[in-house]
């Protein structure tokens, strides 16, 4: 079987660092599932740097992200550790990395990083906006129907078939109320 890079999610800090982290075994990618039944294994986020961290020995450094909805921490280990070094607090980033947990933090394992304009970051939180109102709109819809049914299955294919939504977006929100 042929292993795929997961999609990124355009994503607030909150909803990764109030959301529930699912392991995963193999290959099958570990993710965090948010209220509304979003499972983000790699997160697309835009902030503002509020702290800058190297260790020592130069083999771990991270950075503090803040959206105005939580803060997160972003960790670089061992021939990654340099990743921050072109990026200064109080600077406004984009970011693209990886979902992880230890120790009871959700954090970001990074990809990419890059300076990011006020106009990019107010433009991401209306993107991002708009697109939790449609999954806040689809998640009161599961809701409201679900007490309809035997099973979860009956309730995944009756909002498929009468709102047409995708499977993968209902099972997130299955798995939420299950």
């Amino acid at each position: 079987m042929e292993t795929l890079r997961q999609t990124t999610k355009l994503t607030r800090i909150s909803d990764i660092t109030d959301s529930k982290f699912i392991r995963k075994e193999g290959m099958e990618p570990s993710y965090v599932l948010t209220k509304f039944g979003e499972k983000i294994s790699r997160a697309k986020i835009v902030g503002t740097v509020v702290e800058k961290f190297m260790s020592e020995d130069g083999n771990y450094s991270s950075v503090t992200i803040d959206d105005d909805t939580d803060g997160i921490r972003v960790k670089a280990f061992k021939e990654d550790a340099d990743f921050f070094e072109k990026v200064n607090v109080g600077e406004n980033v984009f970011l693209i990395g990886k979902v992880r947990e230890y120790n009871g933090e959700n954090y970001i394992i990074p990809e990419i990083i890059r300076k990011a304009s006020n106009n990019y970051e107010a433009y991401h939180k209306l993107k991002v906006l708009k697109e939790l109102v449609q999954k806040k709109k689809i998640y009161e819809r599961v809701q409201k129907n679900k007490d309809k049914f035997a099973d979860f299955e009956e309730l995944k294919k009756f909002m498929i078939k009468k709102y047409g939504y995708a499977e993968k977006e209902i099972d997130g929100m299955i798995e939420t109320l299950g």
